[in-house]
C-alpha cells in the first residue's frame, strides 16, 4: 500500500470523530474504497440513540450504497464539475478541427478566386483576339 493512503486511512477516523463531535451528529458510516477495494468501513454513534443501538457498517439501510460506490470509483462521472471539464475539452477540439477546416477551404476559395481572375483575363483577351479575327475576316 502506498505511503499516502495508509497515512490517510490513519488520519480519517480521527477527523471524522472530531467532525462528530463539532456537528454534533447521531451517527456516520463511511467506507473508503480504492481500486475497487473496500479499504476503510467504520460506524460512529447510534443508529438507535434513543435504545442506545450502536452503529455498524451493516445495519445501515441504504439500498444504493453499492451503487454510489461504483460511481465514485470513476471521478468523471461522480464529480459534475470534472463531467463539465471534460465536456469544455471535447467541445474546445470539435471548435479547433472546425476552424482548421474553416481555413483549409479559406485558402481553396482564394486559390479559385485567383484561378477565375487568371480565367477571366484569359476570356477578355481571346474575346479581343476574336473579335478582331471576325473584323478581319468579315470586313469585305
Amino acid at each position: 500500500m502506498d505511503r499516502w493512503l495508509a497515512a490517510a486511512l490513519d488520519y480519517v477516523p480521527r477527523w471524522i470523530e472530531h467532525q462528530m463531535r463539532l456537528s454534533e451528529q447521531p451517527g456516520c458510516v463511511i467506507a473508503v474504497a480504492h481500486k475497487g477495494q473496500v479499504l476503510l468501513e467504520r460506524a460512529y454513534g447510534y443508529a438507535d440513540q434513543a435504545r442506545g443501538i450502536a452503529l455498524t457498517p451493516r445495519n445501515l439501510k441504504y439500498a444504493n450504497l453499492e451503487v454510489f460506490l461504483k460511481k465514485w470509483q470513476n471521478p468523471h462521472e461522480a464529480d459534475k464539475l470534472l463531467q463539465i471539464e471534460k465536456d469544455l475539452h471535447d467541445v474546445k477540439e470539435i471548435i479547433h478541427k472546425n476552424l482548421a477546416d474553416l481555413l483549409k477551404k479559406g485558402e481553396q476559395l482564394d486559390e479559385l478566386m485567383v484561378k477565375s481572375k487568371d480565367l477571366n483575363k484569359v476570356s477578355v483577351e481571346f474575346y479581343k483576339k476574336a473579335k478582331k479575327q471576325n473584323s478581319k475576316c468579315c470586313g469585305l
